[in-house]
């Protein structure tokens, strides 16, 4: 829907595991039960556990070209990015549920050297799961 309504963007990087998400921080308390390993997975609402045909099926929803999709925990998948293809973002959409995850991809855009003045990082879940998720993830001047 995002790469619809920005019509002039050069690029759309959508990252997710596919699987649903990752465990998570063993201190964190859980807000949601569906905030467990695996859930939430793309797989299990299209019914497609082939990784190709998952894709393929993901891919042909959004039906764009100018959006590339990153599959991988993030722990996994953005440390391998090769980053001479990646522009400073305009907006960071933080949709990932948990502590985890979010910290995971913010240590990334900032340690990254992605981050620039004017960058709007927006939160998806922010006020989902009380004191944890998202939230936490979220500690001002440690990056």
């Amino acid at each position: 829907a995002m790469a619809k309504k920005i019509p002039h963007f050069r690029r759309l990087w959508g990252f997710d595991s596919f699987q649903g998400v990752p465990e998570e921080d063993s201190s964190t308390e859980l807000g949601h039960p569906t905030w467990r390993p695996g859930g939430w997975s793309p797989a299990d609402a299209l019914r497609t556990y082939d990784v190709d045909v998952l894709m393929s099926r993901i891919r042909n929803r959004i039906n764009h070209t100018r959006v590339v999709l990153v599959p991988g925990f993030f722990n996994e998948s953005l440390p391998k990015m090769d980053l001479r293809s990646v522009r400073p973002p305009l907006v960071v959409d933080v949709d990932c549920d948990l502590y985890i995850s979010a910290r995971q991809a913010l240590d990334w855009v900032f340690g990254s050297g992605l981050a620039c003045p004017g960058m709007l990082v927006r939160y998806d879940d922010w006020f989902d799961s009380g004191d944890g998720g998202e939230a936490l993830g979220f500690h001002p001047g440690s990056w």
